[in-house]
């Protein structure tokens, strides 16, 4: 959970590398996603990663196995229909 709050106090460099990761997942994620406007894809894509980031992040803080396992179910379970591949 501290990764996220750590950035935000990291030099340029970090947050600009952070930055083109982040790019390259929403490009990829943005090219599978639904969607009949590139605006639409984007959106789903940042909705996935969002999804996909805080949902490990939430899983990670917690002490209760039965719910982290909960959280990362609910998450594989729901990304899928968010964004897609199409073969």
């Amino acid at each position: 959970m501290a990764l996220g709050s750590e950035l935000s106090c990291q030099p340029s460099a970090v947050k600009e590398a952070v930055t083109a990761g982040q790019g390259k997942v929403l490009d990829f994620l943005g090219g599978i996603a639904p969607g009949k406007t590139k605006a639409l894809r984007r959106k789903q894509a940042v909705i996935a990663l969002a999804a996909i980031v805080g949902g490990m992040i939430l899983a990670r803080g917690t002490s209760e196995p039965q719910l982290r396992q909960e959280i990362l179910d609910t998450v594989a379970e729901s990304v899928p229909n968010s964004v897609r591949a199409t073969n």
